[in-house]
This record gives structure tokens, sequence and C-alpha cells, in this order.
């Protein structure tokens, strides 16, 4: 207890310095009266010392009235831009893309430019498809003339840009006054019969970049065009594509090329003079380059994925020589029938051929063929009137010949069967050699 009574003095002293410390530094060091400040700041208008952009931030500060040393700052949110009307800085023509600008309010240097996008041809129709997403173009009120199908259309200037996507089924058919036609990326698909029986039209190009997916049947039938580049995109051709365009001298078909299918008929009695077939495709329908007379060579790009030749692919063709890539299975009846120039026939290494169809190679001009060990069978008449052929193998895995397989064959040639007779004639047709006066040698 006497020791708290002597602290107890001190601990008073202690406060009291403290309170006189503290009165001490709330007066003015001149005037020594109290900072008003340490109850409360009487605060000047705020006063903008940064001002804001469209996107940058700004600032402002204020000041306290009673000590111009106390001060506030706080930041001023962008002012954003507030723009103007558009106003077109390049008109948009028919193949070439415009411009539009317009000019922040706030600040003139400022501006913001959007595409016009080009306008394609005049007259022309469009069809909104696909969920009102996208247009098909047609032929609208256009006669004759070079088209343009435009890119982008849009239904008036306060409408939104919408790709144009397909060219539409009779898009142009039997027009005759078209004379070329340019046909944008954007579009996937052409519909069929949509240049059908243009007879004047000559030109047709794609740009580049082309998204074309599908071109339909009779698609471009009867057309007068020379020369085409088929898009890399292109993964079908419909039937008839290209049927009776005699003055279809090239088709090329861009690198990287997806085309899976070319339809029944496609280069039928056009006048082609050579095509590469890319590895990608895996059928040709029947028909495709018959009657195409000027059509010497064909080359199937390496790796080809082919499956089949179908029936009458070349029939009366051009050709001088072909080799039959390692992926074909199948030789469609009539494939080269009539092909009197074709002289040279051979098949890729790792063959994996089984059939030749009925009168496959009658009336040709082979004079050499080397059947590939796997062929299973071989049909009526393939060979019928292939006096040119010195001799030919038949391979040990032929379990079957058709009637006439050789037939008018001449004693100047030999056939070489690696098989026992008994076993050709068990197996094989029993007219398999009819009218055929051959040489005929059994090795079992």
């Amino acid at each position: 207890m006497i020791q708290l009574k002597k602290r107890f003095p001190l601990r008073i002293g202690s406060l009291l310095l403290l309170l006189t410390l503290a009165f001490a530094a709330c007066k003015d060091p001149n005037s020594g009266t109290t900072d008003p400040c340490l109850t409360a700041h009487d605060w000047s208008d705020w006063t903008v010392t940064t001002p804001p952009t469209c996107t940058e931030k700004g600032e402002e500060t204020r000041t306290c009235k009673h000590n111009s040393t106390h001060t506030e700052t706080q930041e001023i949110a962008p002012l954003g831009h507030d723009w103007g009307e558009w106003t077109v800085t390049t008109a948009a023509a028919e193949t070439e893309d415009g411009a539009e600008t317009r000019v922040c309010q706030h600040d003139n240097s400022h501006t913001e430019t959007r595409v016009l996008h080009a306008t394609g041809t005049a007259g022309l129709a469009y069809t909104l498809i696909n969920d009102d997403t996208e247009y098909s173009a047609a032929i609208g009120t256009i006669t004759s003339g070079a088209v343009a199908i435009p890119a982008f259309h849009r239904a008036d200037e306060n409408s939104p840009y919408l790709p144009v996507t397909e060219i539409a089924t009779y898009a142009f058919y039997f027009q005759s006054g078209i004379t070329s036609v340019t046909i944008p990326a954007s579009v996937k698909a052409i519909g069929i019969d949509a240049f059908r029986f243009c007879s004047n039209l000559a030109t047709v190009t794609f740009a580049e970049g082309s998204h074309l997916e599908t071109i339909g049947n009779q698609a471009f039938q009867s057309t007068a065009i020379t020369n085409i580049t088929i898009p890399a995109s292109v993964k079908t051709i419909g039937n008839e594509a290209f049927f009776g365009c005699a003055s279809l001298a090239a088709v090329t078909f861009a690198a990287g090329s997806l085309l899976e299918t070319v339809g029944e008929g496609v280069f039928n009695g056009t006048g082609i003079t050579a095509i590469v077939i890319p590895a990608s495709v895996k059928t040709i329908g029947e028909n495709a380059f018959r009657n195409s007379a000027s059509l010497a060579t064909v080359t199937f790009a390496p790796g080809s994925q082919l499956e089949a030749i179908a029936a009458s692919t070349f029939y009366g063709s051009g050709i001088t020589e072909i080799e039959i890539p390692a992926s074909v299975k199948a030789i469609g009846g009539s494939a080269f029938r009539d092909c009197a120039n074709l002289e040279t026939v051979t098949f890729a290494a790792a063959s994996l051929l089984e059939t030749i169809g009925n009168v496959a190679f009658i009336n040709s001009g082979i004079t050499s063929i080397t059947l590939p060990e796997g062929l299973k069978e071989i049909g009526n008449n393939v060979f019928q009137s292939c006096t040119s052929i010195g001799s030919i193998n038949i391979p040990a895995s032929v379990t079957f010949v058709g009637a006439g397989a050789f037939a008018s064959w001449t004693a100047s040639q030999t056939i070489n069967i690696f098989r026992s007779q008994a076993s050709a004639n068990e197996l094989w047709h029993i007219d398999w050699s009819g009218n055929c006066n051959a040489v005929i040698q059994y090795t079992p």
C-alpha cells in the first residue's frame, strides 16, 4: 500500500504533461491559436487538376479553407467517346470496299472507321437463309454482262452486314447474256443448275481464300468456260457439274485440295487436255470423263485415296497412258472402253485391285499391261479387240474370267495363265476364250 501511494503522483504528472503537449500542437505557431482542422476540415470546391480524356482518368483536388497545406485528391472517370454521325469517306463500289468514319465530340483527333463492303453487281436478288444469319444470291434483274457476287450484303444502311454464303439453285439458269462471274470467298455452296445453259459464260473466278465446299449438280453445264481453278476447300463436285463444256480445256485443283467426290458425268464431253486428280479424291462417278476426246493425260497425285474407277469413267476419251493408284479396288464396266489412243496401263506397287468390270478395256489401243497380283475377277469381254497387246499374264490369284474376255485376239498374241488348264476350265466361264486365236500357255 505504501508503494502505490508513491507511484500515484507520478502518473498524474505524466498525464498533465501529455495534455500540455497536445494543446501546444493545436496552436498556430505564429498566432498561438488552436488549429480548427483538428475538429473538422472546411473544404473548398473540387478543382480539376488533370482533365480526363475519352480513355484516360483525370484528377481533381480540393483544399481546406483553414489550412491550405491540407488537400484531398480524387480520380475522375474517363469521359468515354461521344461519337458523331457516320460519314462516308470512300464510297463502296461493285468490287471494291469503301469506308465511313465518325469523330468523337470530345476530341476530334479520335476517329473510328468501318468498312463499307463492296456492293456487288446492281440488280442481284438476295434471300435470307440459315435462320436469317446469311444470304443466298440470285440473278434478280440482271440480264447480261459481268456479274460480281458480293461477300456481304445488308438490306439498308441501318441493317447489319451479313455474309453471302450461297449461290441459289437455278440462280442464273439459262441466262445466256452472262459473260463472267466473280464468286467471293464467303460462298460455301453453288446450287444445282446455278449457271446451267449460260451459253456465253466464259470466265469463273473464285476469290482468294475461298470457303466453297460444294459445286452442285449441273452447276456449270453447257457453259462457255475455257478454264477454271477449283478452290482447295471444295469437297464435292456434283453430277454433270461441267457436262458438255466443250470449250473447257484446263481444270486445275488448288494446292491442298480437300476434294473427295467427283460426281457422275462431271467432265463428260469437255475439251480438257490434261488433269491432275488430287490425292484426297475417293470417288469418281460414272461417265466422269466420258467422250472427252482431247483428254490425253490423267495423273493421280501421289498418295491417292481413290477407291474405284467407276463404269464408263474414261469411255471414249483420248488418254494415251495411265497409272492406276494402288488404292483402287475395282475398275468398272466400260471404264476405258473405246480409248483408241490408250497404249500403256500400269498399276502402282502394292495394288489392291480385285475386279475389272465387263468390257472395261474393249477396243482400246493398249500395247502393254501388267495385271497385279491379288486380282480376282476379269469380267466379260474386258480385253476384246485389244489386238495391239503382244502378251498378257493372268496372275494365279484370278479366280474368274468372263465370257469373251479376249475375243478377237490373233495368233500373234500370247496369254500366259499361272494355273493349270483344268483349274481354269473349272473356275472360269466356259466361254472365256471364245473367239480368241491367241496362243494360250498354262503354268500350274
